[in-house]
């Protein structure tokens, strides 16, 4: 890993949100490619901070998804960072997810080489390290569970599934292994009328529609692999809000939060883009507030020589 360069920008014609023209851009060279990623920090911050890694969908640049997603002005808040990374392609294109997506690109080396930088710079508490991602972003949070979870403390997913299985084999073969290092807290976050990623799976609608797991199967994948005990505790909200939920070794938990009615969305965002209810189908959202939820879900735990900790 080479010295991260750091640019101080100001991205008032790139974000969604006043918050941004504070935020900074990175780049580090992994692996022989120069990479970037954007870190929001709250005015005023100082120390490391307990940091969400925000992995952005296809359709959404780096720069403007975390005002989008409200989770930067929610950081102002509480008082965490955002670290929104960028493919390689810049602020388009797709991640390597293992089953999905290019597979000359490592993503999951860059996600590690981040995170050690965040860290040693001092932006980020390494014992509160969090994925969140949405629709291809989600993809690449389930891998990550899986081979970074010595750096990362749990985890929330919307819109996605794992991306484990290459479905163009037959039968599916397995694309990268899932052994991890402490039961991994999960959120997931799915609207039942998503087209796009199929909440039963199959093929779905949109730019790229390949086959892909069901989220069912996906969330009894993480079940399985924290150990979670017998049943669920069932809760339901306005809007078509059920959430289930998991207790699971150490502490960890496994949620499943479905939205009737709900597409391809991040529930609570500022705005629901049409074009994506053509393409994905189901309607916009408020349900819940996915942000405010992840950073609820995420912020109990943290890792502390390897071992889960609880700490609501």
């Amino acid at each position: 890993m080479k010295i991260v360069t750091t640019v101080v920008i100001t991205l008032l014609l790139l974000c969604v949100s006043p918050w941004c023209a504070a935020d900074r851009l990175y780049t580090i060279e992994v692996d022989g490619h120069s990479r970037s990623y954007i870190v929001h920090t709250p005015p005023n911050s100082s120390g490391a901070l307990p940091t969400v890694v925000l992995l952005r969908p296809y359709i959404a640049g780096g720069s403007g998804f975390p005002g989008y997603t409200g989770l930067d002005a929610l950081a102002d808040a509480k008082g965490f960072a955002v670290a929104a990374p960028n493919t390689a392609f810049g602020s388009w294109g797709v991640w390597n997810s293992g089953g999905e997506g290019p597979q000359n690109i490592d993503d999951v080396g860059f996600l590690r080489a981040m995170i050690g930088a965040l860290a040693a710079q001092g932006i980020s508490d390494p014992t509160r390290i969090y994925l969140a991602g949405m629709s291809d972003g989600g993809f690449l949070a389930y891998r990550g569970a899986c081979e970074l979870s010595d750096l990362v403390a749990a985890i929330a997913v919307v819109a996605a599934t794992e991306t484990q299985l290459d479905y163009s084999d037959t039968p599916p073969q397995s694309t990268y292994s899932c052994d991890i290092t402490h039961p991994v807290p999960v959120l997931h976050i799915h609207g039942l009328a998503d087209t796009c990623v199929r909440f039963d799976g199959g093929v779905g609608t949109g730019l790229d529609p390949v086959q892909r797991q069901s989220v069912p199967d996906t969330i009894a994948n993480w079940q399985s692999r924290d150990a979670c005990a017998a049943g669920t505790t069932v809760t339901s909200g306005p809007g078509g809000l059920l959430c289930s939920a998991s207790a699971c070794a150490g502490g960890s938990a496994v949620q499943l939060c479905t939205i009737a009615g709900a597409g391809h969305i991040w529930p609570g965002a500022s705005y629901f883009p049409l074009g994506v209810n053509a393409v994905c189908g189901g309607s916009g959202s408020s349900a819940i507030d996915a942000s405010s939820a992840i950073w609820a879900f995420v912020s109990q735990y943290s890792l502390v020589n390897g071992v889960l900790n609880a700490s609501p």
